[in-house]
């Protein structure tokens, strides 16, 4: 290390420790500025809102968002509540009289109760079209109500016939119907148009799709409906529960974590309480001041920030528990307060604000990242940081001013504790058997580095729930039953007004929808222009199966697409614009992973590579389009975010030291937990997704902190012993216990993820304890051996001092 490193580092040693005084001496004044920022942080809270739309995810510049909107001016919104009720028991199933009197109440009731309904159809209002000479009629049952058995029983033999309404308003059997219930708004839309109540505030339960989804819900409920087995899924059910959940978990969860912690430190610190109030403190400011930072950002609080608090309370607790461990021995040595304080600082105050520094680095290296809620997380999480980083060093103070060593428990501290025996025969058992540890580290490398070619980039929304949540088991239900519950569009753009009435144009997209259909079973049901035509068609030539086909006469498809408009068609605009200009393929898809999609679009592409079509253009839309759009970032964000943590946490470490070889050396075992988790994701075939995009730069976050205090405190070891084996025996002594204070704290705070209702953030609790835990082991083992191997300080020389501290107030 060079001199002007060391020269730095006293300075910046001397600062902190100038701080501890100040605030040591005008504590009280801290605690008054605290509890400004407290007010003023928890007043702009207030205006925080929540918003888990995909708006969250994309930027407004975004391309491929930007064709979802242009889409939904054209065809509305696409989010619908899909709900199957079970039939089987009822005689003649869904066409049973009694039966069809409750499905048309309720679907009478259902855009009367549940706000920012569009439409609803199910099979009292769908379309039996029959054509009599140069005549469309168009034939409801709800039109006809009351009606006999027999009449339910020809209207079902009629319906039977029309492939548009099989396995989508009932099944082939007819033991299954479904009500499908499309929405006039998006989850993407502006708070404005998606508030209920316009005085109502933006609070979860006032917005859409919250008060849809709980209007249908007590609607079905209704005794009325009792003795119909339903089943309810689609984006309002989905994306309802989702936001309770989030909304839900981040203080059950979150406290739950905290009172973990808490319990933990109370254990360690023996029962002091300014060990536990003080880091919780800290905590509990720089959460709220990271709120307060959103509302002034002009953001949302996203499903993204349901883990801040818990990394927070990551790196609060991480700092404070060295400041508190190293303030304890500080008082033990010396009862004068300002005197421990000052040690203190001089001692843990620079390796603190280096591991925030390179913890901030990892965060904001995801900034760029094209995902927009992943983009926010990593600005606010850095600046969250350096707001813990502060508090740690000045609201911390307030509360060890009041701290005391128990008369004793100096007597007690000279016995070595059970972490004392066991942190020193692991420094034996690893300068005994180096060799070994290496080698064993290499075998357990080269089988992650073996696992990560396995790491599938990949989501699914539906697998982010637990199968303890009951819209999942409905959804998964509907899926094997009535089919296809992932919804997926291509629209077919001809430049032209009215050409999609050309029959050459028709033809065409029956071809593709022809390709599209024999990709089964991914593809469940297709519906079109075609569809309709086709059906229309049928209709005037006495329902005969030979007439099921596009005719050849473009005066005659217009003729019937403005009689089946005269007569009281009403689904048309659902499949072409206004203009006729585009028409739209919608696909009914089996649930799966959004890499089958995209694999599947793919092969669309190829088909139309080799056999092109002519007459339009084709392009994906609708939220399927935006989850294929998602994996591609997922995958650009993973490893260019990687790679910028790496590069600037490396060239801060060697800035830091005053050495690149230093910086080299420290990141070798920073980066084996991050090697380590993504090769057991790798054999165990979890995907990489939005929600574990953090899971790198957190760990090698963690990894970075612990190796700071580790060789911060080697090099102040050496330059007093001169010595590296003695200084890592030393150092373990040291920073070991509170390493280790810190690990064990995390990972049992991090298990109240284990209870989570969203298997997404099981796996990130799993895997970030996991990245803890393989972390301090690098730290401990690995740390210590490269720096005795490749000696970083210099040679070995003669002892210089006994006080780490040269300094004193």
């Amino acid at each position: 290390m060079s001199n002007s490193s060391k020269q730095s580092f006293s300075t910046t040693n001397r600062a902190f420790a100038a701080l501890a005084l100040w605030s040591y001496r005008f504590k009280w004044l801290v605690m008054l500025l605290c509890l400004v920022v407290l007010g003023g942080s928890a007043y702009l809270a207030s205006f925080i809102r929540m918003d888990n739309s995909f708006e969250s995810f994309f930027d407004a510049s975004d391309e491929t968002y930007n064709a979802y909107k242009v889409y939904r001016e054209n065809f509305g919104s696409d989010e619908i509540a899909y709900i199957m009720y079970d039939a089987s028991s009822y005689p003649g199933g869904v066409f049973n009289r009694e039966l069809i009197e409750k499905i048309h109440s309720l679907s009478e009731q259902i855009p009367e109760k549940v706000p920012f309904v569009d439409q609803v159809r199910s099979i009292t209002n769908a379309e039996l079209m029959i054509g009599e000479e140069d005549e469309l009629i168009i034939r409801r049952i709800e039109e006809e109500l009351p009606l006999t058995q027999e009449q339910l029983n020809d209207f079902a033999e009629r319906f039977k016939k029309k492939s548009i309404y099989v396995s989508n308003l009932f099944d082939e059997d007819l033991k299954y119907g479904a009500i499908l219930v499309e929405m006039t708004l998006s989850s993407t839309d502006p708070a404005d148009l998606i508030r209920y109540d316009p005085d109502g505030g933006d609070g979860l339960e006032n917005m859409y799709p919250q008060v849809s989804g709980r209007a249908l819900t007590a609607l079905l409920e209704q005794p009325e409906f009792a003795d119909i087995p339903f089943y309810v899924s689609g984006d309002v059910p989905l994306n309802t529960s989702y936001n309770t959940i989030v909304d839900n978990e981040i203080l059950q969860l979150g406290g739950t974590t905290m009172v973990i912690i808490m319990i933990i430190l109370a254990i360690f610190f023996r029962g002091k309480i300014i060990g536990v109030v003080g880091p919780m403190s800290v905590v509990v400011l720089a959460t709220l001041m990271v709120v307060a930072f959103l509302v002034v950002m002009g953001w949302n609080m996203d499903m993204m920030f349901a883990m801040a608090p818990t990394l927070l309370l990551a790196i609060g607790v991480a700092h404070s528990v060295h400041i508190i461990s190293e303030f304890k021995s500080q008082l033990r040595r010396n009862p004068d307060r300002e005197k421990a304080l000052y040690n203190t600082l001089y001692l843990v105050g620079t390796p603190c604000l280096l591991t925030s520094l390179t913890t901030a680095a990892g965060f904001a290296s995801m900034s760029s990242a094209p995902i927009k809620t992943i983009s926010h997380m990593a600005i606010y999480m850095s600046v969250g940081v350096l707001f813990a980083f502060f508090l740690s060093i000045t609201l911390l103070t307030f509360f060890l001013a009041f701290m005391k060593v128990p008369e004793g428990e100096e007597i007690k501290s000279s016995k070595l504790s059970i972490l004392d025996r066991v942190l020193r025969a692991s420094t034996a058992f690893s300068l005994k058997y180096p060799k070994s540890l290496v080698a064993g580290f290499g075998v357990l490398l080269v089988v992650s580095v073996a696992g990560l070619s396995f790491i599938k980039i990949d989501s699914n929304y539906l697998l982010d729930f637990s199968d303890r949540v009951q819209v999942k088991l409905d959804t998964q239900y509907i899926d094997n039953t009535m089919g296809g519950m992932s919804s997926f569009a291509y629209l077919f753009d001809a430049k032209t007004p009215g050409s999609v009435k050309e029959p050459a144009f028709l033809k065409e997209l029956e071809r593709v929808q022809n390709e599209i259909n024999s990709h089964q079973p991914l593809i469940r049901k297709t519906t079109s222009l075609v569809d309709l035509i086709k059906d229309l068609n049928q209709s005037f030539h006495g329902e005969d199966p030979a007439y099921y086909r596009i005719p050849d006469n473009r005066e005659l498809i217009s003729q019937y697409l403005l009689v089946y408009e005269l007569s009281g068609g009403e689904d048309l605009f659902s499949y072409v614009t206004e203009d006729y200009s585009q028409a739209l393929l919608q696909m009914r898809v089996q649930l799966t992973n959004s890499s089958v999609l995209a694999d599947f679009d793919q092969e669309i592409q190829h088909y139309l590579d080799e056999n092109p079509i002519a007459l339009s253009e084709k392009s994906a839309t609708g939220i399927g389009a935006l989850w294929l759009k998602l994996i591609n970032y997922i995958s650009d964000s993973q490893m260019k975010g990687l790679s910028i943590a790496v590069v600037v946490i490396t060239i801060l470490i060697s800035f830091i030291f005053g050495s690149l070889k230093l910086g080299l050396v420290s990141m070798v075992p920073n980066i084996f937990p991050i090697l380590i988790v993504g090769g057991i994701m790798g054999w165990m075939g979890v995907y990489l997704d939005y929600s574990k995009l953090f899971i790198a730069p957190i760990a090698i976050g963690i990894a970075v902190d612990d190796t700071i205090h580790m060789m911060t405190r080697f090099k102040l070891e050496f330059e007093r012993l001169g010595n590296y084996k003695e200084a890592y025996k030393a150092t373990i002594h040291e920073v070991g216990k509170a390493l280790v204070i810190t690990s064990v704290t995390l990972v049992l705070g991090f298990s109240a993820m284990l209870f989570s209702l969203m298997t997404a953030q099981v796996w990130f609790g799993i895997l970030i304890s996991l990245s803890i835990i393989l972390a301090l082991l690098a730290d401990i083992f690995v740390t210590p051996l490269l720096v005795i191997w490749l000696k970083p300080f210099g040679k070995e020389k003669a002892p210089e001092a006994d006080s780490l501290v040269t300094a004193q107030p």
